[in-house]
């Protein structure tokens, strides 16, 4: 079963400064505002310490918080190889290559 998610948001080059926090305020919103009938969600795959949910879309951004081994995060959208998400009431962005997806 296939799922199409409005919100998708691609960049070959992480943004570096205060857009950042512009951008992530209106990735976040717009989903808010979408309301989509079903919110995609994914479960974290990664170690012991956690996976990190950064406050911006690059490695080197503040950690916001992190999600243990197995927690299910919703999933807002995506920015580039970066997903938007929220896990209890943390939201940022994680990598890709710390999550699977659920369909």
């Amino acid at each position: 079963m296939s799922h199409t998610y409005p919100i998708t948001m691609q960049q070959d080059a992480a943004p570096a400064g205060p857009i950042d926090a512009i951008v992530r305020g209106a990735v976040l919103s717009l989903a808010d505002c979408l309301r989509a009938p079903r919110v995609r969600t994914a479960t974290v795959e990664t170690d012991a310490q956690g996976l990190p949910i950064l406050a911006a879309p690059f490695p080197a951004a503040p950690c916001a918080g992190r999600a243990p081994d197995g927690a299910q995060l919703a999933v807002h959208g995506r920015y580039g190889s970066w997903y938007v998400v929220r896990y209890d009431t943390t939201e940022g962005y994680v990598s890709g290559d710390g999550i699977v997806l659920n369909y």
